[in-house]
Formats: C-alpha cells, structure tokens, sequence
C-alpha cells in the first residue's frame, strides 16, 4: 500500500515542468516508466528517495545478513573468526 502511493506520487510529480528526468525513463510507455521511474533524483524537500530506497535498505540487509552468520558461527564454533 505505503511504497505504491510512493511510487505513483513520484512518478505524478515527475511531470512537473522543472523535474530532471532520467534517460530511460521518458520512453512514451506509461508501465515502463513508472517501473524505472521518470525523475532522475525524486526528492521531497531535500530528502531524497532514490538514494533512500536503493542504499539504506540494501545496506541494513547486509549489515544483518552478517550479524545472522556472526551469530551462527558463534552457535557452531564457539568464537567468530576474523
């Protein structure tokens, strides 16, 4: 519900005349250009979505994917190698 209203406003804003508009987002066909994304940087204020949605996610991800083998390392062996 929450990342689709997201991504259907962002993808609304980006027809605003002053947006920067990324190359592979401007290809006449609605589906594609809401699944790449027209803006080239959406930001609301200064915060920016694009840098938010792919970096910090993805880097939470790892960073628990390495304690969870920290942690079963722990269990299997007793110390955690370097």
């Amino acid at each position: 519900g929450l990342c689709f209203l997201l991504s259907a406003y962002l993808y609304l804003v980006s027809f605003r005349p002053n947006a920067i508009l990324a190359q592979g987002g401007v290809s006449d066909n609605v589906v594609y250009d809401y699944f790449i994304g027209r803006e080239l940087n959406p930001r609301i204020g200064s915060f920016d979505w694009k840098c938010f949605c792919e970096l910090r996610p993805g880097l939470i991800g790892w960073m628990l994917i390495n304690v969870g083998c920290m942690i079963q390392q722990q269990k299997e062996l007793g110390y955690v190698t370097g």
